[in-house]
């Protein structure tokens, strides 16, 4: 009997150690990612730097406040349906990294004077990331070079351009 993909990264992912709640250490993985529909639950490579668990922590959370990945699991439904429209892979690609570049601005906004270290630990990801990804529906540090770009340059908005686009919503 043939078994679906999602029976072969639950193999995988089956020896993963409890951190906490929905979070757990994995050997068999280079780079964190959200894993689950139903029941998502956050995945960090084992031996991470203990020094950058607090951000990765924060941004696989804030996909998960989100609901990134019912949104990203829709949308590659869409694309599975579509896979014959170039436009509709450009669209997958964009919104993966507008996803990713949003929760690494509230990583940086929640937290002070982090943007080297947060950076440093988007680098050694990408540099790490050897082992194949888990699924097209995880959130995996791809394409680090414009996201340590954009969290270089990031500001965090003034508190009256913030207030000024509220009233002008």
């Amino acid at each position: 009997p043939s078994r679906g993909l999602g029976d072969v990264y639950k193999r995988q992912l089956k020896d993963s150690e409890k951190f906490s709640d929905n979070i757990y250490y994995c050997d068999k993985i280079s780079t964190p990612f959200i894993f689950g529909i139903t029941a998502p639950k956050i995945y960090i490579p084992k031996g991470t730097d203990i020094a950058y668990l607090e951000y990765i922590i924060a941004h696989e959370k804030y996909h998960l406040k989100r609901k990134d990945y019912i949104i990203k699991a829709f949308a590659y439904l869409l694309l599975c349906i579509h896979f014959f429209n170039p436009l509709c892979y450009v669209a997958f690609r964009l919104m993966n990294k507008d996803m990713e570049m949003s929760c690494d601005e509230k990583v940086i906004e929640s937290f002070k004077s982090i943007k080297r270290e947060y950076s440093t630990a988007l680098l050694g990801f990408a540099t790490n990331n050897y082992k194949a990804s888990p699924s097209p529906l995880c959130f995996i540090e791809n394409d680090a070079k414009s996201r340590i770009k954009n969290i270089l340059k990031f500001k965090k908005p003034k508190k009256a351009a913030v207030s000024y686009t509220h009233l002008t919503l």
